[in-house]
Parts: C-alpha cells; structure tokens; sequence
C-alpha cells in the first residue's frame, strides 16, 4: 500500500529554504530506525510525499509488514539524520496503517 502524507511547516517558524526535512515511518513501540524515508528541503513544503514498500530502507521490514506505525517529519538544521537539539518536527503518534488514506503532519515543535 501506498501512505500519502501532506507535510507542512507552522507559520510561526522561519526556518531557512535551504534546510532538510526527512520524512520517514517507523515502527509503532518499536526500533527507533525508519522502515521507508523520503528527503525534501525546506522551500518544497507544503507538499504531499508518498511512502511505501519501494522506498523501504531497513533490512527485512516494509511498511505493508507492520501492523503500528508513526510518521515524523523534522527539518534537520544540521543536516543530520539524526534528532539533534533545535531541530524541528512533528509527528502523527500511534497510526493503523492500512487504514490510511491521507495523512497531515505539520512541524510544530523544537527538539
């Protein structure tokens, strides 16, 4: 299955064009490693990504293979995968999902 998320950025932050926002799924309650991810700069937001099974980067685990899931969107001002202080991000908590149509997250805290 296909998982359509609308990522968008709250008005309050200026966060500079150039900055990175990962875009990935991961195991509800589970590892803390993506299963799929996409990457975007900041001055492509707002835009509707897709995840699923293709773009899958962890050994052995697809999207389609987990019952739980949570999406995160963070805008890295390192530019590292990694969550770092002053990052940004938001996430959908506890999802179901094949039961996913579209899906909003919109980046409204800093770590």
């Amino acid at each position: 299955y296909n998982l359509s998320i609308e990522v968008s950025i709250s008005p309050e932050y200026k966060i500079k064009a150039d900055k990175i926002v990962y875009i990935y799924a991961r195991e509800w309650k589970g590892s803390p490693k993506p299963i799929a991810a996409v990457r975007l700069n900041v001055s492509e937001l707002p835009k509707v990504v897709s995840l699923n099974d293709t773009v899958s980067i962890m050994g052995g685990k697809t999207l389609s293979s987990v019952d739980f899931l949570e999406i995160i969107a963070r805008v890295s001002m390192s530019g590292s995968v990694t969550p770092m202080p002053g990052d940004y991000q938001g996430t959908t908590g506890k999802l179901r999902a094949e039961t996913q149509n579209k899906i909003q997250i919109q980046i409204n805290s800093k770590l």
